[in-house]
């Protein structure tokens, strides 16, 4: 994925990443170069139980992912209208919340997907690849350095 960004951005063509194309405004098409996280990147990790956290790849779907952290008796707030289809990139992407979530409110942080995230490794439009996250304004000078 890296590689595309850096090519992409060599040749000016934009890029669209997404997942399970559920939205209904329309963002996950485009004429753009797309990248479709829903098929290779839905890696989930362990779940740390003490710390409430769980990390996982922007192709895992919804219920998957509600069904993995269920085991450990935690959920994941957001609640969209297709749970079985979209992805937490997606997520990500809208700061979903679902019409459900109000009950993440009494076991979570909050309904929004924003909400519920910790830190994201990103990349940038050029292929740079980097986390950025929550509480890291005490660090900004050294992290842009």
């Amino acid at each position: 994925m890296v590689t595309v960004h850096r090519i992409c951005h060599h040749f000016g063509a934009p890029v669209l990443s997404r997942g399970g194309g559920t939205s209904l405004s329309g963002e996950t098409v485009n004429e753009a170069v797309v990248i479709d996280h829903s098929k290779y990147l839905t890696g989930i990790g362990e779940v740390d139980i003490r710390r409430r956290l769980v990390t996982c790849e922007p192709g895992v779907i919804n219920e998957d992912l509600n069904r993995h952290t269920g085991r450990r008796s935690l959920i994941f707030g957001p609640d969209p209208s297709s749970p079985s289809r979209c992805v937490i990139g997606g997520n990500i992407g809208n700061n979903s919340c679902g019409i459900q979530s109000v009950q993440s409110q009494l076991y979570g942080p909050g309904p929004r997907t924003s909400d519920n995230v910790h830190a994201l490794e990103i990349v940038t439009y050029d292929g740079e690849r980097f986390w950025v996250g929550v509480d890291e304004e005490r660090h900004l000078d050294e992290i842009i350095a």
